[in-house]
C-alpha cells in the first residue's frame, strides 16, 4: 500500500527529475528496505514513509525554491 501511494505521488509531479521510472523504483525500494528491516518499529517505518512523501511533494513542485532564487539573484 505505502509503495503504491509513493508511486502515485511521484507520477503527479510535472518535473521529469521526480516523475521518472528510476526515481520511482529507487524510492519504493528504499521504503521496502525500511519496512523489511528488523531495526525499525512500526512508528519509525511510518515516519520514513511520511518523510519520503513530503520530499516527493516538495521537490516535485516546480515552484520549489523559485522565490528564494529570485531573492538571491536580486
Amino acid at each position: 500500500m505505502y509503495d503504491e501511494l509513493l508511486s502515485i505521488e511521484l507520477k503527479k509531479s510535472p518535473m521529469w527529475e521526480i516523475n521518472n521510472p528510476r526515481v520511482n523504483i529507487l524510492t519504493r525500494d528504499l521504503l521496502a528496505f525500511v519496512f523489511e528491516s528488523s531495526s525499525f518499529n512500526k512508528e519509525q517505518m511510518e515516519e520514513v514513509f511520511y518523510i519520503l512523501l513530503s520530499l516527493i511533494r516538495i521537490y516535485g513542485d516546480p515552484r520549489f525554491g523559485h522565490e528564494r532564487m529570485e531573492e538571491i539573484n536580486e
